[in-house]
């Protein structure tokens, strides 16, 4: 009966493990670098918490970033936003608490104006923040 117990334990740490690193649904991963690529969201999906590069391009549907669209990413090092035609708002709390992002990028959105994004607090010394219409 003991032996029967072990492997249950076993067998749902494993289940657990492996819950971790599936990929978000429309996206392409890389674990072995923790980069996510996705294209054709509706809406942002929840990321791993490992994650530290996320490039979303191609899209036509996703139309706005929440506050705290990156929650629990702590090891975001770099987020590009390419081509969302339909991508008109960015609540200024959408990128807050992510202290190793180095790069963000937002690159041909449907934007009319840049959002403030005053809530960045990167430790990082070289951070880059890249904008283009």
């Amino acid at each position: 009966m003991l032996y029967l117990a072990g492997i249950i334990v076993f067998v749902t740490i494993v289940d657990a493990t492996l819950h971790l690193e599936r990929c978000p649904l429309d996206c392409e991963c890389d674990w072995a670098t923790w980069s996510v690529s996705c294209s054709d969201l509706q809406l942002l999906p929840a990321f791993h918490p490992s994650t530290a590069e996320i490039y979303i391009s191609e899209d036509k549907t996703l139309r706005g970033l929440d506050r705290h669209s990156f929650y629990n990413s702590a090891r975001m090092s770099h987020i590009e936003l390419r081509s969302l035609r339909k991508l008109s708002s960015i609540h200024p709390e959408a990128f807050q608490d992510l202290p190793h992002l180095q790069y963000l990028g937002i690159l041909n959105t449907g934007l009319s104006s840049f959002p403030a994004l005053k809530l960045i607090l990167s430790v990082q010394a070289e951070f880059v923040l890249y904008g283009k219409q």
